[in-house]
């Protein structure tokens, strides 16, 4: 278990691209809405997330999945596509097809809002 961090109580944190960050709390400490805020898919938070330099909410949905598909990704404790492979063989997988369908994945993103 990480230590106790008083970090996010500072009131400014910054996460640098590429760099990899352990999140670590106890049960209903809001780990999962973190995430979730980071990447778009919930607002109903404090403050504001910037990403270089640009309030997350001014984002467009065509952004968003342009950040989606390049460079921002969650792996949800839940996700298992095929139960049989491992956690990186499943994410390969999700890689592969991924890059199969782009446009797809952009088009039903543009329609879906």
């Amino acid at each position: 278990m990480c230590p106790p961090s008083r970090r996010w109580l500072a009131g400014r944190v910054e996460l640098r691209r590429g760099c990899r960050v352990c999140v670590s709390a106890e049960s209903g400490r809001g780990k999962s809405s973190l995430i979730s805020f980071l990447y778009g898919s919930r607002d109903d938070y404090d403050g504001t997330i910037l990403f270089d330099s640009t309030d997350i909410r001014s984002f467009s949905v065509d952004r968003w999945c342009d950040m989606r598909t390049r460079s921002l990704a969650i792996l949800p404790q839940e996700l298992c596509l095929f139960p049989e492979l491992t956690v990186m063989e499943n994410i390969d997988i999700k890689n592969r097809l991924c890059v199969l369908c782009v446009s797809r994945l952009t088009f039903c993103c543009s329609t879906s809002l």
